[in-house]
């Protein structure tokens, strides 16, 4: 899989960047295009909100170095 995700990044990329625009060209065109694309776009959102919680989190990290001489 390793090689794969390497070979086609650029592309998996580009699509990520180009979604958000398809999405409202879709919704502008159909309206009912919303039942098809509200459960993705929520589960987007909460990906997006979870994202920014963990940035968000301070973790306190404790570090106990040994010195052997």
């Amino acid at each position: 899989m390793r090689p794969l995700r390497r070979r086609f990044y650029r592309a998996f990329y580009l699509l990520h960047l180009l979604l958000p625009p398809f999405v409202v060209a879709t919704l502008a065109h159909s309206w009912t295009a919303w039942q098809f694309a509200i459960a993705g776009l929520i589960l987007y959102a909460v990906d997006k909100l979870v994202q920014l919680w963990q940035l968000a989190v301070q973790v306190r990290v404790r570090v106990r170095v040994r010195v052997r001489v």
